[in-house]
């Protein structure tokens, strides 16, 4: 590529469809520490685990290598919902892997977050308008079980999610 004029007449600006609701076999793709932005209930700065899920279910609607993503806080023992909201990120951890009663018992060092990239899982997400209005769909992710728990596609109405 020479400095200057980029040539950007053959890129897709397309996006991508969201998929249908349901639960896929996926991996840990990408995980990372950051904080919250102070915009949603927690306040700034609150550490966050930020989870990018990569999909390897083959089949005609192209899902494999699909992302979805979510985040776990990790609020301080005084917000009114930590003990949910940990709750939360235990299931997580157990469905890639950890064990509950170690992870309850002695807690998880976020230095090994690491370590959870490329386990298999299985991802439950549904389908929704974002932002609401705007004709675009997202799938958030609603749940993670651990691998080889059934999954399902819902159609894309359904109500089951």
């Amino acid at each position: 590529m020479s400095e200057g004029i980029l040539d950007l007449s053959g890129a897709d600006t397309s996006g991508f469809e969201a998929c249908d609701p349901g639960s896929y076999n996926c991996t840990v793709y990408e995980i990372s520490m950051t904080e919250t932005s102070g915009q949603g209930k927690l306040p700034a700065g609150t550490p966050m685990v930020k989870v990018q899920f990569r999909a390897t279910d083959e089949n005609p609607d192209g899902i494999e290598n699909r992302r979805f993503f979510t985040n776990y806080p990790i609020p301080s023992a005084d917000y009114e919902n930590a003990s949910r909201v940990l709750g939360n990120f235990v299931n997580f951890l157990v469905a890639v892997g950890e064990d509950e009663t170690k992870v309850k018992s002695k807690g998880f060092n976020l230095k090994n977050l690491q370590d959870l990239q490329g386990r298999e899982c299985v991802v439950r997400v549904g389908r929704e308008e974002y932002p609401k209005g705007s004709g675009e769909y997202s799938n958030p992710v609603k749940g993670v079980k651990p691998a080889g728990s059934q999954t399902s596609q819902a159609a894309a109405s359904s109500s089951l999610i």
